[in-house]
């Protein structure tokens, strides 16, 4: 007895296909079974940390307690230039297994990104890094012991006004063996302020402007904005930033720009900003706008600078070609067409 397939069923017998009979079945379905529980249970297992395991090293990093202040979250001193400062530096094991220390003290920089760095071992400090005297270089912490390092910051006489900046920092080096050894920095900033008369002052460069139409004809693109500022005065500076790009005549103005961040004095940043909602009126103007302030509220005198750019609106005119093409063919067309034979009776 025979009976036709259903539409759209597959042949197994034609296709290669076999079907199993049911303790076969039940022999693949029980291995399938064996094998995801296996996967499942390797993929949710965690990794275990070892003495062999970089990941064991656990190690917190504070400042002491004591006559310079308790819970603070770096260290923080307003002093006369010639003054010695005592205070301690605490390095605490948390991890399972043994690890070797070395402290040492670093002067700090503002990177071109922005960031605050602090410089490697090879470079030569010449400020925080080379005032300071640390009382334990060297040290092995137990699990779960810590130590408190003492040190010393004397400030050199006749030293310039201004905010000095570096860090101290725990060092833990790890053997690669065959590999290179990666060294681990746990530390904490220093910032030291000399008194005396200090000034505000950051100049702005390398102003340059790109304009970027949008791809509709009918949406504005966008302006992208790039500069560098140098932080030429002797404090910690902020840049309250604002950028305009407008049309002539000031038409269609767009607004952008955002708080800079920290640069400490004698760094240099460069800046990347897009100020969106520009229209390409064929020549826009971008002002750059910066008020400097320092972090103790001090302002400087606003920068103020601009560029002027052409920018063609291609989008635009292939649209305006476009249409103008359109009218034109139409009007041939039209001219072309044949009169209409007269009516008869």
């Amino acid at each position: 007895m025979s009976s036709s397939r259903p539409a759209g069923l597959p042949d197994r017998s034609r296709s290669g296909w076999q079907v199993l009979d049911h303790p076969a079945r039940r022999r693949l379905i029980t291995v399938l079974a064996v094998v995801l529980t296996l996967l499942a249970q390797a993929v949710a297992a965690p990794a275990l940390a070892t003495a062999d395991d970089p990941g064991g090293l656990v190690v917190a990093v504070r400042t002491a307690d004591n006559d310079q202040g308790a819970g603070r979250p770096n260290y923080a001193y307003s002093v006369e230039a010639g003054a010695e400062i005592e205070d301690a530096f605490v390095i605490e094991n948390r991890g399972d297994v043994a690890a070797s220390f070395t402290v040492t003290v670093a002067d700090g920089y503002t990177s071109a990104e922005g960031r605050l760095e602090l410089h490697t071992a090879d470079a030569t400090p010449e400020s925080i890094g080379a005032w300071t005297d640390v009382g334990e270089s060297e040290l092995d912490l137990m699990p779960g012991e810590s130590r408190a390092v003492p040190f010393t910051i004397t400030v050199p006489e006749g030293v310039a006004a201004g905010d000095y900046t570096g860090g101290i920092l725990a060092v833990h080096r790890s053997e690669g063996g065959a590999t290179v050894d990666v060294d681990r920095r746990f530390g904490l900033r220093i910032h030291l302020r000399v008194a005396g008369e200090q000034h505000v002052e950051m100049e702005l460069s390398d102003l340059e402007v790109s304009v970027r139409p949008s791809w509709n004809p009918f949406a504005p693109g966008r302006a992208e904005v790039a500069y560098r500022l140098l932080n030429e005065g002797t404090l910690r500076t902020v840049a309250h930033e604002r950028l305009t790009a407008s049309g002539p005549g000031g038409v269609a103005a767009s607004t952008g720009g955002d708080l800079v961040e920290e640069v400490l004095p004698g760094s240099q940043i460069e800046r990347q900003v897009e100020v969106p909602g520009v229209w390409p009126l064929l020549r826009t103007s971008v002002e750059v706008q910066l008020v400097p302030e320092a972090i103790d509220g001090h302002l400087a005198e606003p920068i103020h600078r601009s560029v002027t750019v052409w920018v063609i609106p291609w989008s635009l005119l292939a649209v305006l070609l476009a249409l103008a093409g359109a009218g034109v063919l139409g009007t041939r067309l039209s001219r072309r067409r044949p009169p209409a034979a007269p009516e008869t009776d």
